[in-house]
């Protein structure tokens, strides 16, 4: 199957980018249309390489920071001039 390299990288899991520096440095074949044939051993090879797929499911999870139990997740920080304007009751008034 012939993909352009968008669809090629949603297929091997990583981004168009990856893609087409591995294209600039000749790592995957494409053909003169500018197709990845998935049938050339190469480009298979690369799309079922599971050690690249694992590492870039890894690097794409977000970290998540979780309160403790009984305690609520923190607000965004305040800045001092946030907090003095709150503190003033003046939040929200316009300065005309």
């Amino acid at each position: 199957m012939k993909l352009k390299p968008a669809n090629f990288a949603r297929e091997a899991g990583v981004s168009r980018q990856a893609i087409f520096t591995k294209i600039k440095n000749n790592t995957l074949i494409v053909d003169s249309a500018g197709y990845l044939d998935t049938d050339n051993p190469i480009n298979s090879a690369y799309i079922s390489d599971p050690d690249r797929s694992r590492r870039r499911a890894v690097a794409a999870t977000p970290a998540v920071i979780v309160p403790p139990a009984g305690q609520a997740a923190p607000g965004p920080p305040m800045l001092k001039s946030d907090m003095d304007i709150a503190a003033a009751g003046i939040a929200g008034r316009c300065c005309h």
